[in-house]
């Protein structure tokens, strides 16, 4: 954990944000945009005559890992918007204004709370770059469109300083998160400076036979970077296979096994995952035999696989087959390890435990699987069951027992319990494709498991594949997503 940090804070003048993404408006501003705001500033007006002993400060700061962002502390509400009509600059052959007028659609964010966004690089000594990029925070303009004018500041804080700033706090995510901004990298400068100076000669009419220089290069590079709030959970790397049947000949697209055997199908996946990653030298958490397996984990250790068959849901006639397969990580872990799976098992066999027959060949998803596998894997604030879960306790036959512990494996999956809105159990199914909680195959550990159906309310989305329970990992207490 670093003990320093360099903290750029920007207060908009009005509470609005106008800057867009890639194709849709942005928030929280990101730190490529910032970047760019702050080398505009640094060379505005008179100030280009000293760039030259402040150009080495921002390629070092371009080279920084990504920064951390605390923005207003209830996030920003987009607005619905407004039309507006100004001079087309793009077709000045035109001299009269009201000719050339063309629509501009305004969706800007309306902040609340606090207008002011910090920005936090992490150090691990004060620098003579941090201090004069902190002192050139103060020349800051703007911050999205050029109506969206702000204050600038910077300074260097301590860890102690730093945790006390206000504000929802988002955080640079490898895994995965809610949404991805793009953060300054090496090269981002001199990619900055090519683009300004073919805005200059074009400004000044400089026609050299070129496209680049006619029609200008408007994006400057950056790396996009996933990001997600700090009390958010992390995404959960995954990997999907659909099922074919063994038989070459035969007349059937796919392999469909009963939703009461999800347990058996997981069985068949996880041992042929394990005799694969006992053979290859890749390096697993805690060993193949633990993070593969599952053997002598401790108590609500999700630190493994978990092997999860997908019945098919998603509409009134879904027949709940089980023609598809997954496999997930922890949340936020390496995805290194899925794409590992992804590598090995594509055309794999799974083979049946008693008569060592294969039954299925793993194969990569086509356009209609993914639409089903979606369903598992995208955020969504509303879950149901489609397996049961198992609870890691006893319930007495008392549905309020049971409902305390639904919280407890909430809890050892890794979620909050602050988290949940609302949670409904009963014996019977949700959805009209699953069955009740007795017609399921259990392995012999989990047979004496109490059962419950489970419908879930979230008070914000939170990402699949989502499983509950002792059987998370062995295929029992998968829920699908019905935000829709």
């Amino acid at each position: 954990m670093s003990d320093y940090y360099l903290c750029i804070s920007v207060t908009f003048l009005d509470p609005f944000f106008h800057g867009r993404g890639d194709s849709s408006p942005e928030w929280p501003p990101s730190p490529l945009r910032l970047f760019s705001a702050l080398v505009n500033g640094s060379c505005a007006g008179c100030h280009i005559q000293s760039w030259p002993q402040k150009e080495h400060a921002f390629r070092w700061l371009e080279a920084l890992p990504p920064p951390e962002i605390i923005a207003p502390k209830s996030q920003a509400q987009l607005t619905r918007g407004y039309r507006a009509f100004v001079p087309n600059n793009d077709s000045d052959a035109n001299l009269d204004r009201q000719e050339r007028l063309t629509g501009k659609v305004y969706r800007p964010h309306y902040l609340i709370g606090a207008p002011t966004v910090h920005y936090l690089w992490s150090l691990e000594q004060p620098s003579d770059e941090a201090r004069l990029i902190a002192s050139e925070a103060r020349r800051l303009l703007a911050l999205g469109w050029g109506i969206d004018v702000v204050v600038g500041d910077g300074c260097l804080l301590s860890r102690e300083e730093a945790r006390k700033l206000a504000g929802e706090r988002w955080q640079p995510t490898p895994g995965g998160g809610d949404r991805t901004l793009r953060v300054p990298c090496p090269g981002t400068l001199e990619d900055a400076q090519f683009v300004h100076a073919q805005r200059q000669r074009a400004g000044d009419g400089i026609e050299d036979g070129s496209s680049a220089v006619r029609l200008g290069k408007s994006v400057i590079l950056g790396t996009p970077v996933a990001y997600r709030r700090a009390n958010d959970l992390p995404g959960r790397p995954w990997v999907a296979f659909a099922l074919e049947p063994p038989d070459d000949m035969s007349p059937y697209r796919r392999r469909a096994f009963w939703q009461s055997d999800a347990a058996r199908v997981a069985a068949m996946l996880r041992h042929v995952t394990l005799e694969l990653a006992k053979k290859d030298s890749h390096s697993f958490p805690n060993g193949a035999e633990q993070f593969v397996a599952g053997h002598l984990p401790a108590e609500g250790d999700s630190n493994r696989f978990s092997y999860l068959a997908l019945p098919s849901v998603g509409h009134p006639y879904a027949d709940g087959l089980i023609r598809r397969v997954l496999i997930a990580a922890p949340y936020g872990s390496d995805e290194a390890h899925i794409h590992w799976a992804e590598r090995k098992l594509n055309n794999r066999r799974l083979i049946e435990h008693h008569s060592q027959v294969p039954v299925a060949y793993l194969t990569r998803l086509a356009d209609d699987d993914e639409k089903l596998v979606r369903r598992y894997v995208e955020r969504s604030r509303d879950w149901v069951s489609v397996t049961p879960v198992l609870l890691p306790g006893y319930d007495d036959g008392r549905e309020d027992k049971a409902a305390s512990l639904v919280y407890k494996a909430i809890r050892q999956a890794g979620l909050s319990t602050d988290l949940v809105a609302s949670l409904e159990l009963r014996k019977s199914p949700f959805l009209r494709s699953s069955e009740h909680v007795s017609a399921y195959f259990r392995p012999a550990h989990l047979r004496d498991k109490p059962a419950w159906h489970v419908r879930i309310a979230f008070k914000r989305a939170i990402p699949g594949p989502f499983a509950l329970g002792t059987g998370r990992h062995v295929g029992l207490g998968l829920f699908v997503g019905t935000d829709d």
